[in-house]
Parts: C-alpha cells; structure tokens; sequence
C-alpha cells in the first residue's frame, strides 16, 4: 500500500484538485445536494413529469464539475434502476475551434452514440410489430395484390410519423443505425455520408441549426414519449443533459453567443417534458445574466444555484466528511486522522478562498510533506506547529 494511504489510514487519495472521468463521492453542500436530487428526480416519467432547467454557478474550485459528474454517476450507475434514464455530459461548452449550436449538437451526438444504437434496436421493434399488425388487419385484396415487402415500404412513413410526428426521418435513421448502415450514422452525428440521405425520408443533412434543434428535440422526446404500445414505449423516465463550463460564452464571437442562446431556448421550448437541462458555470449570477439572454433566463426552472464558498466550520466539516468517506473500514482513528481538529482548523483559517479545491490543494501540501519530511511517521499525526511550517 501506498506510504501516504497507509500512514493516513485511506483507502485512496481524498484530496485530488481535478475531478476523475467517475465521481462517486460528493461531500458538504447538503442544502445544495438536496436541491439537486429535487431537481433531476422531478422531471421522471413517474414523478412530475415535467421539464427542470437550471444553472448551478460560483467561483472557481467550488465543486460545479464534481457535482455535476456525481449526478451523472447516480442516475447512470448507482441508482440507474431507479432513474432508468440517459444522461449526457458535456464537460465543456467549447467542443470546436468555432463552437455554435451545430458544434454542440455533433458532440452531444458523439457522445450518445451508443445510445443512438439502442433505441434504434427498439424501434425496430416496434416498426416491425406494428407492420405486423397492419399486414394482419389489411384486406385480403391488399394482402393479394401487393407483395409483403412493398406493403411494408407503403406502411413505414406512417409508422414513422407516429413515433417521431416533427422529424418522422429519425425512427429511419435510428433503425437503420442500429443494423449497422455507417450512413444512417454518420447523419445522426451531423456529417454528410457518402450515399444519398434521401433513402432515409431526408431533403436536407444535419447541417444548420434548425434541424439539428429539430433532431435533437425528437431524440429526446422519442426517448421519453408514451403512447398505447406499452411493450416499448416510453424507454426511459426521462433525459439529462449536462453541460459543463456555460462561461465560456463570454469568449465566443457574437454570431455563436446568439446560436447557442437560441438553440437552449428551442430545445427546452421543444421538450417541455421529462427533459433535465444543467448548466455549469464559473461566474458570480451578473456574468451569467450577461451572456445567458433574457429569453432563456426566463425559462429556467429554478432560481441560479450558487455554490458558495465555506466558512471555517462548515470547511473543517467538510474536509472530516470526505476523510470518512475514504477511511480504511477497519482503521481505529479519530475522524480527523491524520490530522488533530485544531490543525483542520488552522488549515481552513489559513485558505484564502475556502472552496473544495483551494482546500484539497492545502491538505494535500500539508500531508504530502508531512509524509516526506517524516513528521507523520514519528508523532503518528499532522499538529498546528506542522501545518504552520508545511503551508507556506
């Protein structure tokens, strides 16, 4: 076992600056985490029903990636029975040298490429039982005169409509994805394939901001609908799209400040149930009103949610809490190991923006030299005098 772990009595390093790719650990901030439990349990098929959209914002370093990577990794892992729903993250806003609404369609695309397979899978299902139904109910002078296979080609746009009645290409698309056909693919992901779109009910690829706001939108609502075939439908609760550093926008050239503004208004606009929009941003509430328009401040769910920094106690709580959540299970120490309470104390006095990073980066300075200078080893724990030397 690592030095560090085993003199600290860890399981795993607590104090790391950057969130990893899964966080499974969220510690303090109990009103926020209360609210944000609110907010992505009400817009499920079962609950409320409808549309949540908010912003969580604050300084640098107060935890907005970590949170929203940890309500990724609940709905997705820890309790996905429950939520049964598809989550998107973007972890950040600038996905291209020139990010507008377009750039941001083609990488939440990218990332839900497996799902895109999935429910192709189910709807193909579901095409292929309701043209069975169709065959079967259809007279006996259609079921003569016209060959099983045409019937089908005849039956198919009206299926489609159905199932996607504002962009009746996407059940085609899916579909044709899900066999394997790198074409249907490839335009679901916004490129242009190298055979003729027509073939699934297309005029136009995904290139402009209308029908990539327009495929977008009925992904999420196919994903969610309900209708009378309850074999299928609906395939999830509800769906969460993340997107991490909205700040971003104030460096964006105007032209795609106002794409991005009006594809966020169009998609909420146009899914106006179980959809969950978060956005993340590193800004005081002023700076998201500047660059977040009036007529999509207006159509958040929620008041801004501010992660603030902490006060001394709610700091040296804190830092306890997530120590306790990497305890070696049978370590015989106080909650504070390594540290004594007063050296947590000083640590949180001493931080100058005590938010969950600039405090991880002091305890970890502190422990990391504790260790090396083997001061830990000799008196068993970190006290006031070694903080006072190690934190310069």
């Amino acid at each position: 076992m690592d030095k560090t772990l085993e003199l600290a009595k860890f399981t795993d390093q607590p104090f790391r600056l950057l969130p990893g790719e899964k966080v499974t650990i969220w510690a303090g901030y109990h009103e926020i985490r209360e609210q944000l439990s609110e907010i992505i349990k009400s817009p499920r098929g079962d609950r409320v029903g409808l549309y949540e959209f908010a912003i969580i914002h604050g300084a640098l370093g107060t935890g907005k990636s970590h949170a929203l990577r940890y309500l990724k990794y609940l709905i997705n892992e820890e309790r996905a029975e429950e939520f049964n729903s598809i989550v998107c993250y973007v972890e950040r806003l600038r996905v291209e040298a020139n990010t507008d609404f377009i750039a941001l369609y083609r990488a939440i695309m990218r990332l839900l490429k497996d799902d895109l397979k999935k429910v192709g899978e189910v709807v193909e299902n579901i095409v292929d039982k309701q043209v069975d139904e169709a065959w079967e109910a259809a007279s006996a002078d259609v079921t003569k005169l016209m060959k099983r296979q045409d019937f089908r080609a005849r039956t198919l746009p009206a299926i489609y409509s159905r199932l996607s009645p504002t962009y009746p290409a996407l059940p085609c698309l899916l579909g044709a994805a899900y066999q394997g056909d790198e074409g249907a693919t490839t335009v679901l992901l916004g490129g242009k394939p190298k055979t003729a779109i027509s073939k699934y009910g297309l005029d136009n690829p995904i290139d402009t901001e209308y029908e990539a706001l327009r495929c977008l939108a009925a992904f999420i609502n196919l994903c969610t609908k309900t209708d009378n075939d309850a074999t299928h439908l609906p395939l999830f609760k509800c769906f969460y799209l993340f997107i991490d550093e909205i700040e971003r926008l104030k460096d964006f050239p105007t032209r795609n400040v106002q794409s991005i503004n009006q594809g966020i208004r169009d998609l909420v606009n146009a899914c106006p149930e179980h959809f969950c929009l978060l956005l993340g941003a590193s800004a005081e509430a002023a700076e998201v009103e500047a660059y977040i328009e009036d007529d999509v401040m207006t159509r958040l769910s929620r008041e801004l949610i501010e992660i603030p920094e902490l006060d001394v106690e709610q700091a040296v709580d804190f830092i306890k809490e997530v120590m306790q959540q990497y305890r070696q299970p049978d370590a015989k120490v106080p909650e504070t190991h390594p540290f004594v309470d007063d050296a947590l104390r000083e640590i949180a006095l001493q931080t100058t923006q005590r938010t969950p990073r600039s405090l991880f980066r002091d305890c970890q300075t502190v422990l990391r030299k504790a260790v090396l200078t083997g001061s830990l080893e000799t008196k068993g724990v970190i006290d006031v005098t070694d903080v006072q030397e190690f934190m310069v």
